[in-house]
């Protein structure tokens, strides 16, 4: 692995997700093509829960930012489930974790990269 450090200027969005905990923020960014730093905000809800939060970008952004391929980083977080999942439209969110593996996922998609199975 080769870790990359952080530029002063990246470019992302952020997602609205409803979840059992109240809406969660995700702001995915990106480094000339390529996911580098994760961070998640949720309303409403104990320090706690945004100490987990905080942790899970901090770690996935550091996979992120040392190599990880970010398909990998998704198939470890998508399915992680807590007591309250609920649904927004069709699809089951299971968890933050979930939603956050589901937008990585979405933005991959966006930028062409490939599969898993590719």
């Amino acid at each position: 692995m080769v870790k990359k450090t952080r530029p002063a200027i990246v470019t992302g969005h952020t997602h609205r997700v409803r979840t059992s905990c109240g809406n969660l923020f995700i702001t995915i960014n990106q480094d000339n093509g390529e996911l580098c730093e994760i961070f998640a905000q949720i309303g409403k809800s104990g320090d706690c829960v945004k100490s987990l939060l905080e942790f899970a970008c901090r770690m996935t952004s550091l996979a992120l930012r040392n190599g990880a391929d970010p398909r990998d980083v998704v198939n470890n977080i998508r399915g992680i489930m807590c007591p309250k999942p609920c649904f927004v439209g069709e699809q089951q969110i299971l968890s933050c974790a979930d939603a956050i593996g589901l937008k990585i996922t979405e933005t991959l998609d966006k930028l062409g990269y490939p599969s898993a199975s590719d």
